[in-house]
């Protein structure tokens, strides 16, 4: 109450008492207490001005205040437009004083300055459990959309969005004030870390840094963790988390790649959703893979179990082709024969091998070249105080080492499901003398491809014991002639049946009446124990049989004052190329019995040779 209105009230009560003008039976006066409600004409005076970015400055986009909160601009509430440079200012009255309000920015990227966004949100993830509420800031119609807390002095921005979204998951989560405002505190330290920026300044973001190749790839990935996880891990701040410690590896991952960040993103790469699948997988969020084509444990049961005999694959199909030409084989559900075959010209013609022979005839003495022992190493470091290299998982890629070497073979595995059109792309592969989409295929089948990092070389571990042949004695192995090759080699046969050409490196072999039955070409080479080592390659005859070209190596020694060539065998790196590599298929036969009636279908199928 003001006190020019307290005043007078006082003194009439005093005259009226003083004068008696009342008497104690009179009914004393009533005092109305005063309005302290202001006038509806008094309004209070606000503006908010700030800048929007989105990689780059937001210029033209439509800024409201968002009053009520319900992340939508209505028509009653205080709206304006970015100029050129993203700034924006809105004035208004109301009748609150300190009114609580979002901001929102809205916007078409064809009126934006800005770059066009990832593609990161129209990805189409496999997983049935994937929900679609993701982080998204461009929608499927060119529409963009950023949300800022009224606290960040008008910044509008990606990491603002972020903020206000996840605010308001924490507060709807019904945690005690105390345990929200810590999760606030380490969602500022954990966007700080990725976009690498001052925690003090976090949510400051300007036109410059916003289009930054390290701001660009950190909202990219950002984006591209936020869909990958998708509703799947409900913890409050999962995605931050998640990226907090998968970030270096994806960033790794991107910059070894050929891609941009948006390539990166559209092809969504196996190897990148099993980094954040590990991730999750690390945090405690969950026990399983996030994505059906991630291997499980169970899916690496079945593989290991089929994959890890010595005699062979079981319950797997290979089937490798060339132009004219096809080969396959499998080996019957007791492992105990191999049906191993070809087709030319839609003709079958297979044969079965008794893997018990095979056995019985394993060669356990073979030594490899150990690169880090700097010897001939028998079986896995049997002869040698080095440790062995453990075999790993990592996602779809089973890691181990080459016997009595270091180096690794590498087992890549995709998972396919029969109602899927990489599974159609599987079966074509196959041809059409094999008929094999006459067979019903299990509902889900593994497809291995094996790389090899590198050369390894074998031989018997006593040099005695291997096939050798003494070379003429010369001062360099550089001076070895086409003619010492075939005179040492082919030494029945040389000179009367042979054929040289030097300069070429190459050679034929005739036959009684001087028909060529053979030709070969060599080279020097240096092998993987970086001694002197020559190849010896057989070559066609025929142009359009078949190419089966077979290799003979053999590394140089000096022994007892003689040249020496070691027989020795050398398997080639494999790389991992999906467009060449063997078409290489294994699933669950325990539960769809599958290998029986697919052997039993090649074998009817084949014309048996005489």
């Amino acid at each position: 109450m003001h006190l020019k209105k307290v005043i007078p009230l006082i003194i009439s009560s005093y005259f009226l008492t003083a004068c008696g003008g009342s008497s104690d039976s009179d009914t004393a006066a009533e005092i109305t207490p005063p309005d302290t409600t202001p006038p509806a004409d008094i309004l209070y005076s606000h503006q908010v001005k700030g800048l929007a970015v989105y990689q780059g400055a937001l210029a033209g986009a439509n800024v409201c205040v968002d009053l009520n909160k319900n992340l939508a601009c209505d028509d009653d509430e205080p709206t304006t437009t970015t100029d050129n440079d993203g700034n924006y200012q809105i004035d208004w009255n109301s009748a609150v004083e300190t009114p609580e309000y979002y901001l929102m920015a809205n916007w078409t990227t064809a009126a934006s300055n800005a770059r066009q966004p990832a593609k990161a949100l129209s990805l189409n993830f496999k997983n049935p459990l994937a929900v679609t509420n993701t982080l998204g800031v461009i929608g499927a119609d060119g529409v963009g959309q950023l949300t800022a807390l009224s606290k960040n002095n008008g910044a509008i921005n990606s990491l603002t969005s972020i903020q206000l979204n996840r605010t308001i998951e924490i507060n709807n989560s019904d945690l005690p004030t105390q345990d929200a405002t810590a999760l606030l505190s380490e969602l500022d330290v954990l966007l700080s870390r990725v976009y690498q920026l001052n925690i003090d300044e976090l949510y400051q973001v300007d036109a410059a840094n916003s289009v930054s190749d390290n701001f660009l790839i950190s909202d990219a990935l950002y984006l591209y963790v936020d869909q990958v996880v998708a509703g799947q891990v409900p913890s409050l701040l999962a995605v931050e988390k998640i990226l907090g410690i998968s970030f270096e590896d994806l960033k790794d991952m991107l910059n070894d790649s050929d891609f941009t960040i948006e390539e990166f993103i559209k092809e969504n790469p196996i190897a990148a959703r099993i980094i954040i699948s590990n991730a999750a997988i690390a945090l405690g969020f969950t026990e399983n893979p996030l994505d059906r084509e991630i291997m499980s444990q169970s899916d690496w049961d079945i593989v290991f179990n089929n994959i890890e005999n010595e005699l062979g694959f079981k319950n797997t199909y290979i089937l490798s082709s060339s132009v004219g030409f096809t080969s396959f084989s499998l080996q019957d559900d007791s492992i105990k024969k191999m049906l191993t075959g070809f087709i030319v010209n839609d003709i079958v013609s297979a044969f079965e091998i008794d893997m018990s022979f095979v056995e019985d005839n394993l060669d356990d003495d073979m030594a490899c070249w150990n690169s880090e022992a700097q010897g001939w190493i028998t079986k896995i470091y049997e002869d040698s105080e080095l440790e062995n290299p453990e075999p790993f998982v990592n996602g779809n890629t089973y890691t181990t080492y080459y016997e009595g070497t270091t180096i690794p073979i590498e087992f890549h595995v995709e998972k396919f499901w029969a109602d899927e059109t990489d599974w159609q792309a599987i079966i074509e592969r196959t041809p059409t003398a094999l008929k094999l989409n006459s067979l019903t295929w299990p509902e889900s089948l593994f497809k291995i491809q094996i790389a090899q990092k590198d050369d390894v070389i074998c031989r018997q571990p006593d040099v005695s014991s291997s096939l050798t042949y003494d070379l003429p004695n010369s001062d360099s192995p550089q001076l070895i002639t086409t003619t010492d090759i075939v005179s040492t080699f082919f030494s029945s046969d040389y000179p009367e049946y042979t054929n040289i050409d030097s300069e070429a490196q190459a050679f034929t072999i005739k036959d009684y009446d001087g028909e060529i039955t053979a030709v070969y070409t060599w080279e020097l080479l240096t092998s993987p124990s970086d001694q002197p080592m020559i190849e010896i390659t057989s070559v066609n005859v025929d142009p359009s049989a078949p190419s089966l070209m077979n290799s003979d190596y053999y590394i140089l020694e000096y022994i007892e004052d003689e040249n020496v060539a070691v027989e020795v065998e050398l398997y080639k790196a494999t790389p991992l190329d999906a467009i060449t590599a063997p078409l290489m298929v294994t699933y669950d036969d325990d539960t769809f019995e599958f290998t029986t009636p697919l052997y039993q279908h090649l074998l009817g199928l084949t014309v048996q040779p005489q």
